[in-house]
């Protein structure tokens, strides 16, 4: 049949900022389970998995319905970036053609934007598609001691955030 395509979604355990965010309830479902649920809802995938390294994460990935990738030692410390998670993912599960890497911390993640996603991939013959986000965010700088001026800066966030 056709290609195999995959959702993943990267969980690591030992994230530096909130402690196992990504299994943080958010309107009482972990959001984790927001994306999953998305995913699933898509019906684009044959298989949906989340890559991680801790057994709290692998058992709420399990009980929303994915199957998990332990990933190694080597490609979960801080300065491993989703580039070689995947990249092992994929050399250990040799059926996917075809991998849909989703932001664990997109609880807004709606099915047809993985739809719309993979249409170009599938149909239109897009060798990669990644969303980005527009930040509309005040920073401020000090112009003369004590005073302080909020200047707008607009820039494009590539999801970067390694999971």
């Amino acid at each position: 049949g056709g290609r195999h395509v995959a959702a993943l979604v990267l969980a690591r355990g030992g994230s530096k900022g909130i402690k196992l965010k990504n299994i943080k309830p958010l309107a009482g479902i972990p959001l984790l389970g927001w994306v999953l649920r998305a995913a699933i809802d898509s019906g684009m995938f044959n298989s949906i998995w989340v890559s991680t390294d801790h057994d709290e994460i692998e058992k709420v990935a399990k009980t929303w319905g994915a199957k998990v990738h332990r990933r190694s030692p080597e490609v979960s410390k801080d300065t491993s970036s989703s580039v070689e998670t995947i990249q092992e993912f994929l050399r250990n599960n040799t059926e996917v053609d075809v991998v849909c890497h989703i932001q664990a911390t997109s609880p807004c993640l709606h099915p047809s934007h993985l739809q719309k996603a993979l249409k170009m991939i599938m149909e239109d013959g897009y060798e990669s598609v990644f969303s980005v986000v527009r930040r509309h965010e005040f920073h401020w700088k000090e112009v003369k001691k004590g005073n302080f001026s909020a200047c707008r800066i607009f820039h494009l966030s590539l999801m970067k955030d390694q999971q």
